[in-house]
């Protein structure tokens, strides 16, 4: 017999009772209460609409921004490092070892600061998540579960974000060869243990193969390889997670006052989406078929077509190449 809050004497003469009726049956008394199904539960879990890195180990493909932006937001791309050797200019010797975050200029580059420090998650989408908090949060009357529920998850909100680093360098030009070059490295925070380029353990959810080793970026694949690996995706912090083939012509188009050539891929389906804002960053990425694990092949810059189903972006041997023009150092993935 269960559910009583406190036994008594009667309860468990019954007991008795009833063991020296059936001997070969085995009776107790259990103290417990019995709670109403359809009781709802004190304890609220709020999904952010944005994902929460790793504190130590920020994951890639998270949304970024500047600390103090109010409208640029981005996603992390990935995390490389220089080459420094002996007969690298002296200069540069105090990065030996240090470790750089890479997206795009335009989403943390502004008139007002040339390097400004950089946060993750996004401080445009925590802010957003707040306002949509509050909102709700005033709805409900003050002592209502409803209304408490929403302030404690308003006043958890901050302590998702942390330091990512510092913008060292970053440019958003044309270059001679009419190629955009849309660029920012962030020197990683000392704070922080980046050992890889992971998508993380929870990206499962949009393909069963995203997972294990295959959630981590290992080789960066050259332009003259693109004909073996047409199908790519990318996980960007706004769309998420996106398919599409390269396009084997590249795309002409008019930017900031030039016409230029990019690079594209077409969603894989006619009435879906390829890239939307804030995806800026994000990596175009591939199965590798020799080995476990994923290839770079570039980095989305913008989106075009009625239905954003087309991404432009720079071959990723482009960019680590014009990095290498600018300092002098061969750059690598981590």
């Amino acid at each position: 017999m269960f559910g009583f809050p406190e036994p008594q004497d009667n309860h468990y003469e019954v007991i008795n009772a009833l063991f020296r009726t059936f001997p070969d049956v085995h009776f107790f008394v259990v103290k417990n209460s019995i709670l109403l199904a359809g009781g709802v539960s004190t304890a609220t879990r709020f999904h952010t609409p944005f994902k929460v890195p790793t504190r130590s180990k920020p994951e890639i493909s998270i949304s970024v921004s500047s600390v103090n932006s109010v409208k640029s937001s981005g996603t992390l791309g990935g995390y490389i490092q220089p080459k420094i050797t002996q007969s690298t200019d002296k200069s540069l010797l105090k990065y030996k070892g240090a470790k750089f975050a890479l997206t795009c200029a335009h989403v943390l580059l502004s008139e007002d600061q040339d390097y400004p420090d950089v946060s993750v998650p996004s401080t445009v989408m925590l802010n957003t998540y707040k306002s949509a908090l509050r909102d709700e949060m005033d709805r409900y009357p003050k002592d209502s579960m409803e209304h408490d529920s929403y302030s404690a998850e308003l006043q958890s909100v901050d302590k998702y974000s942390f330091p990512l680093g510092q913008v060292v360098w970053g440019e958003r030009i044309v270059l001679k060869n009419k190629r955009l070059s849309d660029i920012a490295i962030v020197k990683l925070d000392d704070s922080l243990q980046v050992t890889e380029n992971s998508l993380g353990d929870d990206v499962d959810s949009y393909n069963p193969s995203l997972k294990f080793q295959n959630t981590k970026v290992k080789k960066v694949i050259g332009k003259d390889e693109y004909y073996r690996h047409s199908r790519v995706f990318k996980i960007g912090a706004s769309s998420n997670y996106t398919t599409g083939y390269l396009n084997s012509v590249k795309m002409v188009y008019w930017l900031d006052g030039s016409i230029q050539t990019s690079e594209f891929v077409v969603s894989n389906s006619a009435k879906s989406m390829f890239a939307m804002g804030g995806d800026s960053g994000s990596l175009i990425l591939n199965d590798l078929q020799d080995q476990a694990g994923l290839g770079v092949l570039g980095m989305l810059h913008s989106y075009d077509g009625e239905r954003r189903e087309i991404g432009l972006f720079t071959p990723m041997d482009e960019l680590l190449k014009r990095l290498q023009d600018v300092t002098g150092v061969e750059w690598v993935f981590i």
